[in-house]
């Protein structure tokens, strides 16, 4: 009997509008109502899943976030969390001082030395008919720095970067990322993007420790995932899912596909599994 479920939200359990519609709501409801565990998984640090998620956040789930390198319990407190190693930090913000890192923190997101550019790019989307959030919003989490040592003390979960910020940079960032895979690892959610957390934090460990802290068997978790990464997660776990829309890579390591994301697949799975559970 499945007592643990763990869903990505962009792509699979949300649909096209990236927010939790009223099928997913019911999903929830149903999973908390039968004794069960539900939790997200995403790459989007602390403060995005909130946003995005805070009706899910208040009915009791936990959150995986920033490709498991932090875990949120049901109060919003920490219980797990494996930042990447300062000297990697400031190895990479020294070697690569021109490009522009997006560092996720538990409670911030640190902008490295594109101020204008940042601001300018998030004002831009607040302004965009369907944004549900506005810039002064987004900003009031956003701190700027032009030197390393204003992290001093601060712990970084994830490093973004896109491919148009590091620009004439990419083969020697693309080579770096290749000595140092022992230490970091890129685990993008689309192309163009690099998700940099510690080597050792990934979705699959992060949903290990959760059902560990949980005391859920592996065989009882059930996961869900559309793309890269969500990979491991779902190689790593007996019942494991994605939509239709998801990668071709994941489709080939999962259990079972399902439909697309855009019918809300995912949480009337997530429904149907309970239901057929229960008459047994």
């Amino acid at each position: 009997m499945i007592r643990l479920f763990v869903s990505d939200l962009d792509g699979t359990l949300f649909d096209e509008t990236h927010y939790p519609n009223q099928i997913v709501y019911d999903a929830v409801s149903m999973v908390l109502e039968n004794d069960c565990c539900f939790s997200i998984a995403t790459g989007r640090g602390k403060y995005n899943s909130d946003g995005y998620n805070k009706d899910l956040k208040a009915m009791g789930i936990y959150s995986i976030v920033c490709n498991g390198a932090l875990i949120i319990d049901k109060e919003g407190n920490r219980m797990y969390g494996r930042p990447v190693r300062k000297e990697v930090v400031k190895d990479l913000l020294t070697t690569f001082p021109d490009i522009g890192f997006s560092l996720q923190t538990e409670d911030y997101v640190y902008i490295y030395r594109h101020k204008e550019e940042y601001i300018a790019r998030t004002v831009n989307k607040a302004n965009k008919v369907n944004s549900r959030k506005s810039a002064e919003e987004v900003l009031s989490h956003v701190k700027f720095i032009d030197e390393y040592e204003e992290l001093d003390g601060v712990e970084v979960f994830k490093i973004n970067i896109t491919e148009k910020n590091i620009g004439d940079d990419s083969d020697d960032f693309l080579k770096y990322l290749e000595n140092h895979r022992n230490t970091i690892v890129n685990a993008s959610s689309f192309p163009g993007y690099y998700e940099l957390t510690d080597a050792q934090a990934t979705k699959k460990t992060a949903v290990e420790a959760l059902a560990d802290a949980l005391n859920v068997p592996y065989e009882e978790v059930q996961v869900y995932g559309d793309t890269n990464n969500d990979l491991d997660m779902l190689q790593g776990f007996e019942h494991s899912y994605c939509p239709a829309n998801a990668w071709d890579e994941v489709k080939s390591v999962v259990k079972e596909v399902l439909g697309p994301n855009t019918e809300n697949s995912v949480p009337r799975h997530i429904m149907e599994t309970i239901q057929k559970e229960r008459k047994m």
